[in-house]
């Protein structure tokens, strides 16, 4: 997870460390082959079911698994795009005490509007005491957010969490958002086939 080389704290996506340019002045953390296959693994574990419960809950364990993490969630933009909807959740035994969070005030909307992924060791030091607030009622320390996006438009976000202060790795955010990118379509159908 994270590592003396991976220090920063990342506000913005960028990470520290090898990347390779997509096209001019857009560019991703290189992933391996092998980080490629668990994240394809992963996917088509995820994306087996056909019921969206199962689903989402297959992406948010996957997610977990994928960086580490013991807490995970998915959050879907609702249709006036002001709030985001929890809609699947894994490690809190069930409990929530956010359902919908406000995109102007938390750092899930901060990424749906900002289309990049967000990452830091302990969100307790946040700056916004709205954020700071969430945070705490949610017992979520060291967190790593990334956009769910379709080809039309960002529709939510994924996220993966500790208790502690935990800082997620560059690698954890370039598999975190590759994953992401593999699910976010499926995620958007079955939200769709559950309203």
């Amino acid at each position: 997870m994270g590592s003396p080389a991976d220090e920063a704290t990342s506000v913005n996506g960028a990470c520290d460390g090898d990347h390779t340019e997509l096209q001019p002045g857009v560019t991703m953390p290189l992933l391996s082959s092998a980080d490629f296959a668990l994240v394809s693994d992963a996917a088509s574990r995820a994306l087996g079911p056909a019921e969206p419960a199962r689903l989402l809950a297959g992406v948010v364990q996957g997610a977990a698994r994928l960086c580490g993490a013991r807490l995970a969630s998915v959050a879907m933009l609702t249709e006036g795009r002001e709030e985001l909807e929890l809609k699947s959740v894994f490690g809190t035994g069930g409990l929530i005490a956010e359902k919908r969070l406000p995109v102007g005030q938390s750092l899930n909307g901060t990424v749906t509007t900002t289309e990049r992924s967000f990452r830091s060791p302990d969100v307790w030091g946040e700056q916004r005491p709205v954020v700071r607030e969430i945070a705490r009622r949610n017992k979520t320390r060291g967190v790593l957010i990334v956009p769910l996006a379709t080809r039309e438009a960002v529709v939510g976000t994924l996220a993966v969490a500790a208790r502690a202060p935990w800082e997620f790795s560059c690698r954890d955010e370039a598999v975190l958002e590759e994953f992401a990118r593999n699910v976010a379509s499926p995620i958007e159908n079955a939200c769709l086939r559950q309203q």
